[in-house]
């Protein structure tokens, strides 16, 4: 039913186009005719027309406040969008979808929020759909009203001196009155986005604005402006008369249309005729498997799942949710479901489809199957990995109970490491590597898991350019900055990871100073400044015991050239996991009868004088 409604939309949107190029193209003046052959294209925006302008084409063919503009540079071409007059900061466009009923826009994330350039009322211009939600940023507020130590206080940066102030945000104004002393701003973003970011499991605020937000309705929301004589306005409102009758007609025949092909599309035939011209999902299953993989009926895993049952969700997989299932032949699963079914999604899944097919690791998780062809959503079926994740056990709802030891967290960052240096040696950067996406066995056997974002990189390339996607707090900055993936993005994640299991700390964390909001800042501070041990978990033992104490220092020294700004000094992955193993391998209880003997030498010295040397300052790989 799903392509047969496609089908009937793709006739509409066409049916629509006659209707509105035939009454116009009798009295069509010059300007028209402008606005129908510039089109806005850049970068992957392409054939871009109403409501937009700018770049060569006329501010009349669009609203004025919404101005996109091609920034051209030696990696590629770029489109922003320009809400307001041009001295609010653009928005970078990631892409721009039309279709007969919305446009999603959905933004880049950009490194600092501008508090300020968001004070255009974008309401005024959009209307937004049913899951879009509006937050309100305060800022310029009196110093007794903001908390100190909210959640929702965030860093904000003024375009003219990038002086830093804090804001607040809220999500609905109408029940704050306190705060209508402050200064405001109202921004549009998914509700979606913004429950994960409430429940913790989306970064940061900027991730959440970066998503954007989606406009509900094809006729936007019409701005008073008075251009043009009372004769062009008459030719308008009977054009506006022409095009209403034509809808109320188009309706009517998409009525008994539907009707028709509902009856006729009851064969199966037919059905399956009009599915395999998607060559997308025709080339999904073969003989009853898609790469050797078996392909699941829908009705099976939405028996498994008890229909989705949202007390089953097990977390949010990167473009889909993850559900809690038991097959009838009697196995437990992790089902993934697709938020939509549109191309970019379709193409995410497809993705980590191949990938994991391609892969076989004990580190990594197993794919069971997928959906058939006819199933209404797309889902994955994965082995069930029962323990939740590393960043459960480490700051997450699991923390409570038991700490991890370090011996536990040792062989989490082995197996971790064995298995991005598998992926390397594949050919395949993750790109999304962080503690949510590292599962963990009742055993805490590690399972890396959420390939959606994964890249094929060949060997003999130096970088695949791609626009940033991940996690705020594991990207590497250098894959921000340059649009440059490579394997080293991955190394740079882990050393975050490394730096969360020896400090039990998120990766991101809003209530640190601003310049340690990122774990990277904050473990490179405390290195840097020699009080290495104001970052380690005081429940490892770490003043204690002298094996803990020297195996934690020299896993920090390999986090620390994991975490360096230039991807070229940072260690290859295979190189990190021979480290890990060398170091938990070493004989301590020997390094700790020197340390004794050395320490009994500096006793009877009698100058007194202290002879010891320093620790390395990095780890030797011989």
């Amino acid at each position: 039913m799903f392509y047969l409604m496609s089908f009937i939309g793709d006739l509409t949107v066409t049916i629509f186009i006659i209707i509105l190029v035939l009454p116009s193209s009798t009295g069509v003046d010059g300007g028209y005719r402008t606005c129908i052959s510039s089109l806005f294209s850049c970068g992957n925006v392409s054939n871009v027309g109403y409501p937009f302008w700018g770049d060569g084409r006329p501010i009349y063919c669009g609203l004025p406040d919404l101005q996109l503009q091609c920034i051209h540079s030696e990696i590629g071409d770029f489109p922003t969008l320009i809400i307001g007059s041009k001295d609010k900061a653009p928005y970078n466009v990631t892409s721009l979808k039309r279709s007969e009923s919305n446009i999603t826009l959905e933004l880049q994330e950009f490194p600092n929020i501008h508090c300020t350039s968001y004070n255009k009322n974008i309401s005024n211009i959009f209307k937004f759909s049913p899951s879009v939600e509006n937050i309100t940023f305060l800022y310029n507020c009196p110093s007794n009203i903001l908390p100190r130590n909210s959640t929702n206080l965030v860093t904000c940066y003024e375009d003219q001196n990038h002086a830093k102030y804090q804001a607040y945000y809220v999500s609905n104004m109408s029940a704050h009155k306190e705060y209508s002393s402050c200064s405001s701003t109202v921004v549009p973003v998914f509700r979606k986005q913004l429950d994960l970011y409430i429940k913790g499991k989306v970064g940061s605020i900027t991730q959440v604005l970066s998503q954007g937000f989606e406009n509900g309705s094809s006729d936007y929301a019409c701005q008073k402006q008075h251009t043009g004589s009372n004769s062009r306005g008459k030719r308008r409102l009977h054009l506006a008369i022409g095009i209403g009758g034509g809808i109320l007609i188009l309706i009517g025949l998409n009525i008994g249309l539907c009707y028709y092909l509902k009856l006729r599309f009851r064969s199966p035939v037919l059905l399956s005729r009009i599915l395999s011209t998607d060559p997308m999902i025709s080339d999904l299953e073969t003989d009853g498997s898609f790469n050797g993989i078996p392909v699941f009926p829908y009705s099976e895993l939405k028996e498994a799942t008890n229909n989705f049952d949202a007390s089953r969700e097990l977390g949010d997989g990167g473009f889909g949710i993850v559900y809690y299932g038991k097959l009838r032949d009697g196995r437990e699963v992790a089902v993934k479901r697709l938020y939509e079914k549109n191309y970019k999604q379709v193409k995410q899944f497809m993705n980590e489809v191949e990938i994991l097919t391609r892969l076989c690791h004990p580190n990594l998780v197993t794919l069971y199957g997928c959906t058939s062809q006819s199933s209404r959503d797309l889902l994955l079926v994965y082995e069930y990995i029962s323990n939740g994740t590393v960043a459960d056990h480490l700051h997450g709802d699991r923390s409570v109970s038991v700490a991890l030891t370090w011996a536990i967290r040792m062989k989490i960052a082995i197996e971790t490491a064995s298995a991005l240096s598998y992926l390397h040696n594949s050919e395949i950067v993750h790109r999304d590597v962080k503690t949510n996406n590292i599962l963990l066995t009742d055993n805490f056997f590690v399972k890396v898991a959420d390939f959606g974002l994964s890249r094929l990189f060949p060997v003999h390339v130096t970088h695949v350019s791609t626009a940033p996607q991940g996690t705020p707090g594991y990207l590497d900055p250098e894959y921000h900055k340059c649009y440059q993936v490579t394997d080293k993005s991955d190394v740079y994640s882990f050393g975050v990871v490394l730096v969360e299991l020896i400090s039990s700390l998120p990766a991101v964390d809003i209530t640190r100073q601003d310049d340690e909001i990122n774990l990277s800042d904050y473990a490179m501070n405390r290195i840097q400044r020699g009080v290495f041990h104001e970052l380690v978990d005081q429940t490892l033992r770490y003043n204690s015991d002298f094996k803990v104490q020297r195996m934690i220092t020299l896993v920090a020294e390999v986090a620390f050239q994991c975490l360096q700004q230039e991807k070229d000094v940072r260690p290859s992955m295979t190189e990190v996991l021979e480290t890990l193993v060398r170091i938990e391998g070493l004989d301590y209880e020997a390094l700790e009868a020197e340390e004794m003997g050395k320490k009994r030498n500096w006793v009877s010295n009698d100058d007194g004088i202290d002879q010891t040397s320093p620790s390395p300052s990095s780890v030797v790989c011989n």
